[in-house]
């Protein structure tokens, strides 16, 4: 299984924490609200895509 691909949801997933992203706050922190959340969904997705398709 591509690992990347898990990376780039994990990565999406956090970018869509911070709804308005300013030079202040680009990334959300480790412990914002649904970072946790969205990170475990979209990997959770990535894998099992990934692994029916490869």
């Amino acid at each position: 299984m591509p690992v990347f691909k898990i990376y780039i949801a994990a990565a999406y997933a956090i970018a869509d924490v911070v709804k308005e992203p300013n030079e202040d706050k680009i990334i959300p922190g480790p412990f914002d609200e649904g970072v946790a959340e969205g990170v475990a969904e979209a990997v959770a997705k990535a894998v099992s895509v990934t692994a029916v398709s490869d």
